[in-house]
């Protein structure tokens, strides 16, 4: 059981540590979040905010570029790979 628990803590660690690592956010999507109402629902905002990241994803630009779906795991494990 400690050994279980020890290995959850070190992977919610490292994970935590991982988003650390990936936290910064582009500018547009700074001020699109300020620029929202007070009275907007932060799921609201959280989910604008995700959407309006696709000018910044790899899979958008891979799939502008021709990638077919089946080697979209290429993409993904290249990005993951390089943080």
């Amino acid at each position: 059981m400690f050994v279980r628990v020890s290995l959850c803590i070190v992977s919610v660690c490292v994970c935590v540590k991982e988003w650390a690592n990936r936290a910064a956010l582009p500018s547009h999507i700074v001020t699109l979040l300020k620029n929202f109402p007070n009275n907007v629902h932060p799921m609201a905002q959280f989910s604008s905010a995700i959407a309006a990241c696709n000018s910044e994803s790899k899979f958008a630009k891979a799939y502008s570029k021709g990638v077919k779906k089946t080697e979209y795991w290429e993409v993904g494990a290249t990005v993951f790979l390089k943080h």
